[in-house]
């Protein structure tokens, strides 16, 4: 199954927890804002994409159930397992299942 994320600088969730602040070829740049905090965040692509395709599978799952699914069967690099919760978003987002708000920046 071949899903490619299609998020834009702007974009955000329809309750403005996470912002596209940048991105390039392999990178997102996201502002996450949760429990008054804020964090930027850098998410490969192609580690979004890998979630993006477990969630078109199991569109219920909890962000560490999809994670705990997917680490360790893949070659892409783990360090952003930290950020479940971004990804969880972003690939819900990327499918529709959370409405993407526009920006027209």
């Amino acid at each position: 199954m071949s899903i490619m994320c299609t998020l834009q600088i702007g974009d955000q969730s329809n309750d403005g927890s996470l912002i596209v602040n940048d991105e390039d070829r392999l990178c997102y740049q996201i502002l996450w804002l949760s429990r008054g905090t804020r964090s930027v965040r850098t998410i490969s692509k192609a580690l979004l994409n890998e979630w993006v395709r477990a969630y078109a599978i199991t569109p219920d799952a909890k962000a560490q159930d999809v994670r705990e699914q997917l680490v360790g069967h893949s070659d892409v690099d783990r360090f952003e397992y930290g950020y479940a919760a971004t990804l969880a978003m972003m690939a819900k987002m990327t499918l529709g299942f959370v409405p993407i708000v526009r920006s027209r920046v």
